[in-house]
């Protein structure tokens, strides 16, 4: 009874194969596994791989994982709208969003053509509130930061310090500095008097 061959199987087949040159039968013989079997574990080791999406697009367009590779290892991607390749470095190609400018043109276009100046005035509120919100994070984090260092390096700078004593800890200005302490302040973290800031 023959038996299914594993990777390794077909590796070490792959090898005897090429260093000794036997028949697929003999080595066959071998594995305990027919000819033909060997044969095509000799394939499956040889065939080049890819990754799965590579293979899952090239049947999409309905050419081989071969073709569709060739081409991404020349720099060229695809458009996900005209299906037409372009290279990445083209003028005429956006690989942030995966299309050719034309196509997205034409796209944008479309878009703009159903909105209605009430809808694109809200679409324009809309982005403007995450723009707004994605600003107020990164200055929560870089507050958080600003906290954790001075909390970090509480016995170096003592229980009062000024802004001056944040510049070897901080990469930022004197005025960048201020304004997150004052955020700080707001938030309860840190309060402020003549002789200094310190930790509440």
């Amino acid at each position: 009874m023959t038996r299914k061959l594993t990777p390794d199987d077909d590796a070490r087949i792959r090898k005897i194969r090429d260093s000794e040159g036997l028949k697929w039968s003999t080595i066959g013989e071998r594995f305990q596994v027919s000819g033909s079997c060997a044969r095509a574990g000799y394939m499956r080791a040889t065939a080049p791989t890819y990754p799965k999406r590579w293979r899952t697009a090239a049947t999409r367009l309905g050419i081989s994982a071969d073709e569709y590779a060739r081409r991404r290892e020349a720099n060229q991607r695809l458009c996900g709208r005209c299906d037409q390749w372009f290279d990445q470095d083209s003028e005429q190609y956006r690989p942030g969003r995966w299309a050719c400018v034309p196509c997205l043109k034409r796209d944008d276009a479309a878009k703009r053509k159903r909105l209605t100046d009430d809808e694109r005035e809200a679409k324009r509120a809309e982005t403007a509130a995450k723009r707004a919100k994605r600003t107020a994070e990164q200055m929560a984090r870089l507050d958080d930061q600003l906290l954790e260092t001075i909390k970090g390096n509480r016995q170096s700078l003592g229980p009062r310090f000024r802004v001056a004593d944040l510049f070897g800890l901080v990469n930022n200005s004197h005025v960048t500095i201020r304004a997150r302490l004052r955020r700080l302040e707001a938030r309860g973290a840190l309060t402020h008097a003549a002789d200094g800031w310190r930790l509440s």
